[in-house]
């Protein structure tokens, strides 16, 4: 598919089995190593989802290595966090802004963050950034059933 910049995107083929695999073994990682615990709570929002509607993609890659897809529906991109410290003010703008050369939401999908901590243990200068995400555009969600409610 071809960015409306004119770069040529390639997105990994994902089959339901495929995703079905993968959302398994992120949940079965081991959850005492801390380089596991992104890929877990991705792991937790890709069966949510799945259990709500179907989903076209989880952690597929869009090459030439620009991103990965966390959680994608028909009608959603969902970028995954298990904490605030992860979640980067500019990491949205090749999913909102159309005249990027690295633009990867051809199909205008609706963009949802999603961080697996309340709020509450969010910094000051964390609110001030989340506060600007969600003026890009974003719907930030600190919950699954807050998901839930988003979802089409």
């Amino acid at each position: 598919m071809k960015a409306p910049a004119g770069k040529v995107l390639k997105w990994s083929e994902q089959g339901v089995k495929d995703i079905d695999n993968a959302i398994a073994a992120s949940k079965n990682l081991d959850p005492l190593n801390p380089n596991n615990i992104g890929r877990i709570t991705e792991g937790k929002v890709g069966e949510f989802v799945k259990n709500k509607k179907q989903i076209a993609g989880f952690g597929q890659k869009i090459d030439p290595n620009i991103t990965d897809l966390d959680v994608s529906t028909i009608d959603e991109i969902i970028e995954v966090k298990a904490s605030f410290s992860p979640v980067k003010e500019g990491q949205f703008a090749k999913l909102l802004d159309k005249n990027l050369d690295n633009f990867c939401n051809p199909h205008q999908k609706k963009v949802i963050l999603y961080i697996d901590k309340p709020i509450s243990e969010a910094t000051p200068a964390q609110i001030n950034m989340i506060n600007r995400i969600k003026q890009q555009g974003v719907v930030v969600v600190n919950s699954l059933d807050e998901l839930g409610q988003i979802l089409k």
